[in-house]
């Protein structure tokens, strides 16, 4: 009796009408599966995506090619001033109007001649855009001084072509918004920065060994080499006129009187 109550009230008499209501759960159970699968997919990606340590081999090539930019400089005193709000005004109106426009007209001349085979079209793209740079001069840029880096071996040409895309972005020279709290918040930085990585990643494709292959986490390394670089220039600042030899030694003495006070401390608490 039980069981036939059960097949009765399951399975509709019409056939046609069965075949659609068990079709129709079956996509339901497939979506939903695929929607699981899709799920444990983004978790996996989102735990394997955390920045590798910062004494990883990616990471030191990284702000070794950054500093290489930069001009090589040896201490955070060193390093470029942070844009002027001058240099802020130039870039904002070279990016709002011309730049923004130019690459309007390259998008308008890729469709324009998407039907050209590959290989003639990086011609003739390369072209235009020489063309577009000639016609159109942008601002001033101050490069940094060139030091080769023997720990990397990056050709200067590398520096000199990055320069150039920066400049035609309307940059007058290679530096950070350094108290910027990240690139997020920091039009400048993160603008900068996708150049840099875009510069470093087609050099460190022909370089031996296996660095990272996604320019986005490439760029999050970067921000957070910044963003630890503004802190120290804080820190530094705070010691003004003070040597590095003289901040070392003041550190040293502050990490020994703190060792003495835990001594201490642990001498009370047994005694």
């Amino acid at each position: 009796m039980f069981a036939v109550f059960e097949d009765s009230k399951s399975e509709p008499d019409d056939p046609e009408v069965s075949l659609k209501i068990r079709i129709q759960q079956e996509k339901r159970k497939r979506a939903n599966e695929s929607s699981l699968g899709n799920i444990r997919k983004v978790r996996r990606v989102v735990l394997a995506k955390g920045l590798p340590n910062q004494s990883s081999a990616i990471c030191r090539s990284i702000r070794a090619f950054a500093r290489f930019l930069m001009g090589m400089p040896s201490t955070v005193e060193t390093y470029p001033q942070a844009p002027t709000q001058q240099e802020w005004a130039t870039w904002h109106e070279w990016t709002d109007k011309r730049y923004a426009r130019m690459m309007k007209h390259m998008e308008d001349f890729s469709e324009k001649h998407k039907e050209v085979p590959k290989q003639n079209f990086k011609q003739l793209y390369s072209d235009e855009l020489a063309r577009i740079r000639k016609a159109s001069a942008p601002p001033a840029f101050f490069s940094a001084p060139d030091v080769v880096n023997s720990e990397l071996n990056i050709s200067l040409n590398v520096k000199k072509a990055c320069e150039q895309d920066i400049q035609f972005a309307g940059f007058g020279r290679i530096t950070f918004e350094w108290d910027a709290s990240s690139f997020s918040a920091s039009l400048w930085n993160s603008t900068l920065g996708t150049i840099i990585i875009k510069h470093y990643h087609s050099w460190a494709k022909g370089q031996p060994g296996n660095l990272w292959g996604e320019t986005g986490c490439m760029e999050k390394i970067l921000d957070r080499w910044v963003q630890g670089q503004g802190k120290e220039m804080k820190r530094v600042g705070g010691a003004e006129g003070q040597s590095s030899i003289e901040r070392k030694a003041e550190k040293a003495r502050k990490a020994s009187i703190t060792r003495m006070k835990q001594k201490v401390m642990i001498y009370f608490c047994f005694f």
